[in-house]
């Protein structure tokens, strides 16, 4: 990829891998002749980047195959967009890569859905991985060496910079607040409906004037939470509705979420964030980011 004439194609479906590519591309956006290929909530984070460009739609590829070089996507789950191109991309030998943004589901992120073979068959040439604790969990898994390729994450970069500005701007908190990071799971019959009501209860049992903030998912629906947020009209409750996942939380004093990367975030702008883990066990490998195992706990940090 030393040319500076080669044709990529970027193909992206979840918000994690999108975060990560978009970074890239606005740092090598001089360097290559760019095609898209992105379903949201990847196209809107592109998108809010300011990129300009020209998105493709998957049944449309045929007609620009000829012009792409190489291919480089992110991973997601259950969308199966990158799996389809990266499987297009073999079939065409074209030359592809993968940027993985988590720490967790490795195989899972290549393997078709339903499939349980080995995983060889569906990798494309190159995985790209962010950091050390990436690159031991590959390799843990069964990926070669080889196919690795360790490249600081972009988005990382971009968000220390932006903090970087943000600390040189002097900007001070005029007031406490807390940033609940909503994603969906379901853990022994405990699912994020159940997170943040246990989560109101304690806010409102503890008498403190705190304004809180629920920043979803890009892939839940806005208004999910209303009827839960109807039964705590003595809390002051906002739903956002930025995509600025980095702005919201620069406005917080406080990042609670569940395994969620934007809690990598917010120890990257230096917030207090909390992941809460019943189990104890989480796969983000950062220290700063404090795992607690009941929602008690979060009290002491009120």
């Amino acid at each position: 990829m030393k040319s500076r004439n080669k044709n990529l194609l970027i193909v992206a479906h979840d918000a994690g891998g999108a975060n990560i590519l978009a970074a890239w591309v606005v740092k090598n956006f001089k360097k290559y002749n760019f095609l898209f290929c992105l379903e949201n909530p990847a196209l809107k984070i592109f998108q809010d980047k300011k990129i300009v460009f020209k998105n493709i739609k998957y049944k449309n590829l045929n007609f620009v195959w000829d012009k792409i070089d190489f291919i480089l996507t992110g991973t997601s789950y259950p969308a199966d967009l990158e799996r389809l191109l990266i499987a297009q991309a073999k079939k065409k030998k074209i030359k592809s890569a993968s940027f993985i943004d988590h720490w967790v589901n490795y195989r899972k992120r290549f393997l078709p859905l339903g499939h349980e073979g080995k995983v060889q068959n569906f990798l494309p040439d190159e995985i790209w991985v962010g950091d050390r604790f990436a690159l031991k969990m590959a390799l843990e898994e069964g990926f070669t060496r080889n196919k690795l390729k360790l490249i600081p994450n972009p988005y990382f970069q971009e968000v220390r910079k932006i903090k970087q500005n943000i600390q040189n701007s002097g900007k001070i908190a005029q007031r406490k607040k807390i940033l609940f990071l909503s994603s969906i799971f379901s853990e022994n019959n405990f699912n994020e409906f159940d997170f943040l009501e246990e989560f109101l209860k304690i806010l409102k049992s503890s008498g403190k004037k705190i304004e809180i903030t629920i920043k979803l998912h890009p892939s839940e629906k806005i208004g999910k939470y209303n009827k839960l947020i109807k039964k705590y009209p003595e809390l002051k409750i906002n739903q956002s509705k930025s995509q600025n996942l980095v702005q919201e939380i620069n406005k917080a004093d406080l990042v609670i979420g569940q395994e969620t990367m934007a809690l990598v975030v917010a120890m990257l702008l230096s917030k207090t964030a909390l992941n809460y883990k019943p189990n104890g066990l989480s796969a983000i490998p950062f220290r700063k980011i404090k795992i607690i195992t009941s929602l008690s706990k979060i009290e002491k940090y009120l």
